[in-house]
């Protein structure tokens, strides 16, 4: 099996094509170079696909879930292309990663479950991240699922 292949699948990440793993043992880091497996490119504001050509790549790191005592990045070249809709120039959006964030949704999801049965401080001691970045994390992870606070689920509770 194929190095590539080993860590798609110990990473999860099932719809993205690797193309190369770096180990920086210095920096206790892995760099995981990441392809999408689909052509079309997704409007971040309408969120539609076009299969306009882009203009332009810039490479992109995102933090991903930690593999032992290693911090695990994905590396992609994002591109900017013209939407059709929203008449603008736009940065294409990508699956793994909400629009404005260096996190990947995974480790996400987990920095506000941590942050949900502990403090931040410890949350962010766990992750390696600051301490500010975690309230930032949970803000996004919240509008992200959507889930309304009941005024009928809230109770008061006499100590």
């Amino acid at each position: 099996m194929r190095t590539q292949t080993v860590v798609r699948r110990l990473l999860g990440l099932q719809d993205l094509r690797v193309t190369e793993v770096t180990i920086d043992d210095a920096a206790l880091a892995v760099f995981v170079d990441v392809e999408l497996r689909r052509s079309s490119l997704a409007c971040p504001r309408c969120h539609r696909r076009h299969r306009v050509g882009g203009y332009d790549s810039r490479p992109r790191t995102w933090r991903h879930l930690d593999f032992g005592p290693f911090e695990v990045h994905l590396r992609y070249a994002i591109r900017r292309f013209p939407c059709p809709r929203c008449q603008a120039i736009v940065t294409e959006a990508v699956p793994w990663a909400a629009f404005d964030s260096g996190f990947t949704r995974d480790f996400e999801d987990l920095a506000a479950f941590l942050a949900q049965q502990t403090n931040k401080t410890a949350t962010s001691r766990l992750l390696r991240i600051a301490w500010s970045t975690v309230g930032k994390i949970v803000s996004r992870t919240v509008d992200r699922h959507q889930v309304p606070l009941r005024k009928r689920r809230l109770e008061r509770r006499s100590v």
